[in-house]
């Protein structure tokens, strides 16, 4: 059976074209994370004793190697407190090694150690497959496109976040400000 017939016979979320909740791009995004992170925390804990934020920070380790935990909470969008957390979670099981930043005492570098490095490896086939299993039911040429307006909306994301609502409504209907 080809991946397309394959992906045809995928069960799927019904969502009708008149369902509000299909129309909002926010409410779809974090609905499709939610689902993916819920799956994929539970398989990777399952399979191999590795939280979510642990395996997100082994694949930016992966890609970029020799980091500080402040620039990894940086690339995955995380508050450092999280990415702390993560880090003396994989240091315990020698999955990762730190050292003083050489340039700053008060940061360590980061980076994956060679168990890290060989469980990264295998965790990478399934997080391979769960992705092309979600991107079966696209042409190459739809997740080509897919992919570059999540970039360019990965990258304004920051731009939501320096919203200041009073601008809109009046202050006392937001509550109290912290």
């Amino acid at each position: 059976m080809s991946g397309a017939a394959s992906a045809r016979r995928l069960k799927t979320v019904d969502m009708q074209p008149s369902d509000d909740f299909g129309r909002s791009i926010s409410y779809l995004i974090g609905a499709i994370s939610n689902i993916l992170s819920i799956g994929g925390s539970r398989l990777y804990r399952r399979a191999y004793d590795i939280g979510l934020t642990e395996w997100r920070l082994m694949w930016v380790l992966a890609i970029a190697p020799r980091i500080t935990a402040q620039r990894a909470s940086q690339i995955m969008g995380l508050d450092k407190a999280a990415v702390s957390r993560a880090l003396a979670a994989l240091e315990r099981r020698g999955l990762v090694r730190a050292v003083p930043d050489p340039s700053d005492s008060r940061q360590r570098i980061i980076e994956l150690s060679e168990a890290g490095s060989e469980l990264h490896g295998r965790i990478m086939i399934i997080a391979k497959e769960r992705e092309r299993r979600l991107l079966a039911p696209f042409t190459k040429e739809e997740i080509r496109v897919l992919a570059g307006l999540l970039r360019r909306m990965h990258g304004n994301a920051v731009n939501v976040n320096a919203f200041d609502p009073r601008a809109l409504v009046e202050p006392a209907a937001l509550g109290p400000r912290r």
